[in-house]
Parts: C-alpha cells; structure tokens; sequence
C-alpha cells in the first residue's frame, strides 16, 4: 500500500515489519522511515496498542492501513505523529479513529491535514459507514480539529471520562467509482 499525500506530510502505512521495529528498536523504525530520531516515540497510548497490532498485521497482510500510520513533515523528513485507526470496519462499517502529534508540533494543523488524509481513505472503502473518535472533555483542541474534519460530538461515555464524536460515510454514488481506485492502490 502507498503513502498518502498532502500539502506538508508524507503518510505512511504501518506495517508488521514497522511496527515489529517500533517495539523492538525505534531506532530502526526511523531508519526504515528515513526520519530523524524522534525523542519519545511511540507516545505512550501507542505503545500500549502496538503489541495487538502487530499481531493483527501479522495475521491479515491485507490489515495494513487500518492500524497506525506514521506522519512525517516533507519539508525535514521529522515524524511529527501518528494516527490511524482500531482495525478494519466492524461488520456493521464502524471504525474507530484515534491520533497524536509530537509536542514540538502542536497548533500548527498538523494532525487536521493527516486527519483530513485518514478519513478522505477510509471513506473511499464502501464498507465503512462511520468512522468513530473520543476526546477528553478538557481537550480543546482535538474537539476542534475533529469539529472541522465533518465529526459530530455524539454524548458522553457512561464515566463522563470521554466524548464520543462520529461521522457517518456520504451516501453519495462517487463512493462507488472511488472504492475501484482504492482497491487498485492497496
């Protein structure tokens, strides 16, 4: 599967490999990226997931995509975050979305452009029907960027620890002529 393309970032797919190097020895990670070293990476939250998505990718080549994906600045080559997403659409289309920039590169729309990227390629798969995301009640600035990426807060967890946003697929027929360029690119 290819990178995804924007106006500033570079986004490249996780793979077993990738990942497998991203638990094992970072250091190889990057050099496999061609990034410098990034101090701190993987981010904690990422980290704890690794191990499943390593697993996951290992047994479905075809998963890739639909776990994490590494965001690097075109300009310096820096990994300045990541995102992606829980696993493949559920059999009802839900996929769960989560991401994180580097500290050093916040409030500079970054993870709005890699979003944007995200979301313009899972909606390209006719199977997913919704993409789902949560954020601390505090967090301000994700709200915000999930606000301008088409999500819609949707209530909060049970605890009050999160607030679920969703978007739901366009119902529109150019989904169907974009799912034939998809699945020619994976």
């Amino acid at each position: 599967m290819r990178a995804l393309q924007t106006e500033r970032l570079v986004i490249v797919p996780a793979t077993a490999e990738l990942v497998r190097k991203e638990l094992e020895d970072p250091a190889v990670l990057f050099e496999l990226l061609r990034v410098p070293k990034a101090c701190g990476w993987p981010p904690p939250a990422l980290r704890e997931a690794l191990p499943l998505f390593l697993e996951r990718l290992e047994a479905d080549e075809g998963a890739v995509g639909w776990f994490s994906w590494y965001w690097i600045r075109r300009v310096d080559r820096c990994l300045v975050g990541g995102g992606g997403f829980c696993g493949p659409p559920s059999a009802d289309g839900i996929v769960g979305l989560g991401y994180e920039t580097r500290a050093g590169y916040r409030r500079r729309h970054i993870a709005t452009e890699a979003v944007g990227a995200l979301v313009g390629w899972a909606l390209d798969v006719p199977r997913v029907q919704r993409i789902c995301a949560e954020t601390e009640p505090g967090n301000v600035a994700s709200a915000r960027l999930l606000h301008r990426a088409g999500f819609v807060p949707t209530g909060a967890r049970a605890d009050g620890a999160v607030i679920r946003w969703e978007l739901e697929a366009p119902r529109q027929p150019a989904r169907a002529a974009n799912a034939d360029r998809h699945s020619a690119e994976d």
